[in-house]
């Protein structure tokens, strides 16, 4: 345990044992170790840090606060979900590619390198573990930034803040937004802060030559986010030093710089090159998100306004150390000592008088170390968007064929019409659709969509499903201008041309889709089927899609849902998920009638004998009610149970036919997995 020394002023007297005081030489009286003082009395919470004991307890804080943010950002937030393409809710991921012609196309221009930087730093986000480390590194790397810059500068009690940039992170990924190019580029510009800090504290001339080099060479590698570096140094120079040559210098150079670079030898617009990425792309995340971006990137200027205009308040200017510029005075250091944290009041005890703090020092301590803990639950807590996490959670697991997960996710938000259509893919892949389908919530207007631009990323895998590679193809070139060139929409892009027998064009994107980090082997053995195989006779998936296609390329628009699902039937009569689509389709827009007439199609499937899937045996003894006659149901036969059940809806639709909520809630209760339900309730899913 640490111990901080006191020196105590000189004693005339003290108290004998008997009460009477006895004179005392006026002697100095030694440096006395008061156990338990290990931090220094202007920061009783430890927040800027002290010696021995506190200063342990300070790290051991920081290391707990980091690996509970990375374990949030694994476990809860799940960065595979981030950097999964979910168009065109993901908006521009940034897209990395090896080789030397992409990394020239980055680094050509202000700003290009932090591109780069950012861009290949996002792929690691596809790796969950890897991921939350990266997140993790970046953020600590932004608060060590910001404590650097405020203990650099003269305020020590003000690196606390370095916990805010994590608590903004941690925001900012809790929403799933991405702005990883953004961090990577602020990262650098606030790094390069405390460094200058400490030259200007020792000449001012040496501060010119340091600004003079570093700007040129921060504006191209992080772009005009150097701005919020300049602005800081130009902010202390006037409020806090005053060193108003080596301010009015930095202003001019802050100017120059953006001007030269940007628009003189990069021909970008003047408005361009004078605004930092946060400030001017449009990122696909919420207000709420975007100005957490901002206010990460202005924490540091601000911040440091504010704090030199409590120095012209005070009306002197704050002294910046010359040597080890950020660190606390020593505890028996005499100068700038305020009465309360005087040596003879830091060694008394606490009297009742004293502020409850002062009579409680364990407790404030403890509240201190506790304090940036429970911001961060506080921010996991409120910031964290669930129904984005089940959205993406389940087009992820749907885009690598993982459809039990895919129902397991779905579950903590079913009614929302992605999900709903892909878990009716979910159903159709793994045989379960036509028993189980309003097991789960539907609705009319999702599964209506097929042909409109609404659900469009959902319904491409539908299409693709089904064998409609020119409606998949259609949707994917759209999404492609407004998201970019996304790995799994190329993958997606070059199986359809690899279909419709275009080998030079599946080539264009199978070579960049070998390029990219971790989705190059996929393409890559495609690009040597092709070598060994130019038609591809061997592979199954090619060969199916071939015999599902239409053999024109009609308009998109030109037909329904339902109307393209029956062209396909006609095109290739064994294409099962064509069939079951065609006939949840019609089951969700009652017409059981339809269900009927469609039938005999079963015949050409391996479903199991003797009896109907229950939802197609559901419609056809609605129908068989209704008409009052018995259908030719080819060979095909209705379970008994099924029966009874329409009897028992039937009777409790007639018991409550004058009280809807009542028939709605015992029909829910007792059959909430029947199209039976649906029909008379418009309601489906289990409760």
């Amino acid at each position: 345990m640490g111990k901080t020394r006191h020196k105590f002023p000189r004693a005339r007297a003290v108290a004998t044992s008997g009460g009477a005081a006895v004179e005392r030489s006026d002697r100095a009286v030694p440096e006395v170790e008061i156990p338990g003082k290990d931090v220094h009395p202007s920061d009783p919470a430890g927040i800027v840090g002290g010696t021995g004991r506190a200063k342990l307890g300070v790290r051991l804080r920081n290391t707990l606060f980091f690996l509970l943010f990375f374990l949030y950002l694994w476990l809860r937030v799940d960065p595979r979900l981030l950097a999964h393409c979910a168009a065109p809710r993901s908006g521009n991921l940034p897209v990395f590619y090896r080789g030397w012609t992409f990394f020239r196309e980055c680094v050509g221009h202000p700003g290009g390198p932090a591109e780069y930087v950012g861009a290949l730093v996002f792929q690691f986000l596809s790796q969950s573990g890897v991921g939350a480390l990266v997140v993790t590194g970046l953020a600590w790397t932004l608060s060590r930034g910001v404590s650097g810059c405020f203990g650099a500068s003269g305020f020590p009690r003000l690196r606390c803040l370095r916990y805010v940039p994590v608590l903004l992170v941690l925001a900012i990924y809790s929403q799933y937004a991405h702005c990883i190019t953004d961090t990577v580029a602020l990262a650098m510009a606030i790094c390069l802060i405390p460094p200058y800090l400490r030259v200007s504290a020792i000449s001012t001339p040496a501060a010119m030559v340091c600004f003079l080099v570093v700007s040129p060479a921060l504006y191209y590698v992080a772009g005009a986010t150097y701005l919020i570096f300049a602005a800081t140094c130009i902010l202390h120079g006037t409020l806090v030093t005053r060193q108003w040559r080596l301010a009015v210098f930095c202003l001019l150079v802050a100017t120059a710089v953006p001007c030269l670079s940007g628009v003189f030898f990069s021909g970008v617009p003047l408005t361009t090159a004078f605004t930092p990425g946060a400030f001017s792309r449009n990122l696909a995340v919420s207000n709420q998100t975007l100005w957490a971006v901002r206010l990460l990137c202005l924490l540091v200027p601000v911040g440091m306004l504010l704090a030199g205009a409590a120095t012209w308040v005070r009306g002197r200017p704050n002294p910046t150390p010359l040597a080890g510029a950020g660190a606390t005075p020593a505890p028996d250091q005499p100068a700038n000592r305020s009465k309360r944290s005087s040596p003879a009041k830091a060694g008394r005890n606490p009297a009742a008088g004293d502020p409850w703090y002062a009579r409680h020092p364990e407790l404030f301590r403890v509240a201190g170390w506790l304090l940036p803990l429970a911001l961060a639950a506080g921010a996991a807590r409120f910031t964290f968007d669930a129904k984005e996490k089940c959205l993406r959670a389940v087009d992820f697991y749907a885009d690598r064929g993982m459809w039990e997960r895919v129902l397991d996710a779905a579950r903590d938000d079913p009614a929302n019409p992605p999900n709903i259509l892909t878990v009716d893919r979910a159903l159709c892949h793994t045989g379960r659709l036509a028993d189980e389908m309003f097991s789960h919530p539907q609705s009319i207007a999702a599964l209506l969509a097929g042909t409109e631009d609404t659900l469009a990323w959902q319904w491409t895998g539908i299409w693709l499903d089904a064998g409609f590679v020119n409606a998949a193809e259609h949707h994917l070139a759209q999404m492609q201008e407004v998201v970019g060139e996304q790995p799994a929409i190329l993958e997606k892009l070059a199986l359809i041309h690899l279909a419709k027998g275009n080998p030079g064009t599946a080539r264009i994107y199978l070579h960049a889709l070998a390029r990219t980090l971790f989705r190059g082997e996929w393409a890559r053995q495609r690009l040597l089927d092709l070598e060994r195989d130019p038609e591809l006779a061997q592979d199954a998936q090619i060969q199916w899609l071939r015999s599902s296609m239409p053999k024109t390329a009609a308009l998109i628009k030109g037909h329904t849902a339902a109307k393209w699902f029956l062209k396909l039937l006609d095109r290739n009569p064994k294409n099962r998920p064509a069939f079951e689509y065609f006939m949840a389709l019609c089951l969700v827009a009652a017409r059981p009638d339809q269900v009927l007439e469609n039938i005999h199609r079963l015949n050409q499937f391996d479903y199991p004998r003797p009896y109907l899937p229950e939802h197609y045996a559901e419609a056809v003894v609605f129908c068989m009610a209704n008409n009052g006659v018995n259908p030719d149901l080819h060979g095909w036969r209705i379970r008994e149970e099924t029966r009874q059940r329409f009897l028992a809806c039937m009777e409790i639709a007639r018991r409550h036919k004058d009280h809807r909520p009542a028939m709605q809630n015992e029909l829910r209760k007792k059959y909430p997995a029947s199209y039976f339900r649906y029909l008379l309730t418009g309601e489906s899913g289990t409760p």
